[in-house]
């Protein structure tokens, strides 16, 4: 009866009656109650199915029940839907304000899959007026990050443009806390699984090339992968996440000699003989499993290493000149190092990124290749059309999929692990990126990148050009 009450209360507020909102006031709802028993049953009757088989309710229960009666009930402040999920600001016990995030599933009834629960900054919860003009956004964005880097919230580049032109690219806090080395435009930081957009461009490349279908199985390129799934599991399924392919990171990835870790099939045995996690096709997963097999998949198809195809078809044609999966025991110049709380990452991370992510890259070669693949640089009109709607439609001719599309959409990916965090937002409506680059754990880019975005102006003004 309580939890019935409490979702009719919340129904009224800022949270919207949508699917995802309805969803979101539910897990509010049973939180605020502070009782294990409504908590675990939300949990049992509400979060991903598949994702409840890596996780069972009783122990994600257990956590939830503990912060709960650390923070006491929560009032919303603020709610906002996203691709991912769910963006709230939330009141708990004297006004604390914190940011709760909830990642649900892509699909409807967009089952929960896991919630974060952080402090936020004192003026969160303000309203945001935007800028009156790029002069003004930037002195108040500059305002906003160097007050974040003084209390160490935050230690990255942050890069703004619009229609291609340079609005703000400045850096902020240290590369490396040992030598004092600052961050400046130029550092190259890990950008995680913004990687994964590399790799689709790369399968759109090798599909217009006619090297692979997108209803190729993994066995027809790749042979020796076991023939189940192998012979059960498409490239269509694959980019877009339905492979029933899971993550590697967990007990076995943190028991894994990291230095074994320098091709994109040292990866293999962190997943291949495990079961899948519905099958293929049945529903949809965030999958890192999934865009290995897709970087052993170009490998096969091009006869290059994915990490030299990736340099030569998509950096170099986009002038990426900064942009790598260098190895972490490589020497590479202006590469920030990593911090989780005041420990570095270094013996946390892999030897050598993959195609699932864990790449480097710079503020300015991120907006270079947004820029290349708006212009239709890297792959025709139609994949790139596939590309930016995330493979969810076959690539069609121009005349079934006019342009006019594609100017009005807005996406974004971003990236995170320990000491790593991401973010890359193309608005072609508006005609503006932004790009937020952190060493330091999440959400530190993504929580800059949302409140930098409310600052940007209406309207147009001049701009710096990109160097």
């Amino acid at each position: 009866m309580l939890l019935t009450f409490l979702l009719a209360a919340l129904a009224a507020g800022p949270i919207p009656d949508t699917p995802k909102g309805r969803q979101a006031a539910g897990f509010v709802s049973a939180i605020s109650t502070g009782e294990r028993g409504v908590i675990e049953s939300f949990i049992a009757a509400h979060f991903d199915a598949d994702d409840l088989k890596r996780q069972p309710a009783a122990p994600r229960a257990e956590r939830w029940t503990r912060l709960a009666s650390e923070v006491g009930p929560l009032e919303v402040r603020r709610y906002r839907e996203s691709p991912e999920g769910a963006e709230l600001l939330v009141a708990a016990r004297a006004g604390q304000l914190h940011e709760l995030r909830i990642e649900m599933a892509e699909q409807p009834p967009f089952g929960i899959r896991g919630a974060d629960l952080e402090p936020a900054d004192a003026d969160a919860g303000a309203d945001v007026e935007p800028a009156a003009d790029d002069d003004a956004f930037v002195a108040r964005a500059r305002e906003l990050v160097t007050g974040l880097a003084a209390r160490k919230l935050f230690a990255g580049a942050v890069l703004v443009a619009r229609d291609g032109r340079v609005v703000m690219h400045e850096a902020f806090g240290l590369a490396d806390r040992e030598s004092g080395t600052p961050n400046g435009p130029e550092t190259k930081f890990n950008i995680g699984s913004i990687n994964k957009v590399f790799t689709q461009v790369a399968i759109g490349q090798l599909l217009e090339a006619g090297r692979i279908r997108l209803d190729d199985t993994i066995r027809t390129h790749v042979p020796d992968y076991p023939a189940d799934p192998g012979d059960r599991i498409t490239i269509r399924q694959l980019v877009t996440m339905r492979s029933g392919l899971g993550d590697f990171f967990g007990t076995e990835f943190d028991a894994f000699p990291k230095a074994r870790l320098r091709s994109v099939r040292d990866y293999l045995p962190l997943f291949v003989s495990q079961p899948l996690r519905f099958e293929p096709g049945a529903s949809q997963q965030y999958s890192n499993a999934g865009y290995v097999v897709l970087g052993l998949i170009v490998e096969a198809a091009s006869g290059q290493t994915y990490y030299d195809y990736v340099r030569t078809h998509v950096f170099e044609p986009a002038g990426m000149r900064d942009t790598g999966s260098f190895a972490i025991d490589e020497a590479v110049a202006d590469r920030a190092t990593g911090y989780t709380g005041e420990r570095s990452n270094r013996e946390l991370l892999p030897a050598r990124g993959s195609s699932a992510g864990g790449g480097y890259s710079t503020a300015g070669d991120l907006l270079r290749f947004v820029q290349a693949l708006a212009a239709d640089r890297l792959l025709s009109p139609a994949y790139t059309d596939w590309m930016l709607d995330r493979g969810e439609h076959d690539p069609r001719p121009a005349a079934a999929a006019p342009r006019g599309r594609r100017r009005a959409m807005a996406t974004g990916w971003a990236g995170g692990t320990v000491g790593v965090n991401a973010l890359l937002e193309v608005d072609l409506g508006r005609g503006i990126t932004v790009v937020v680059l952190a060493n330091q754990d999440p959400p530190a880019a993504e929580r800059l990148g949302r409140r930098v975005r409310d600052l940007l102006p209406r309207t147009p003004g001049p701009h710096q050009a990109m160097p």
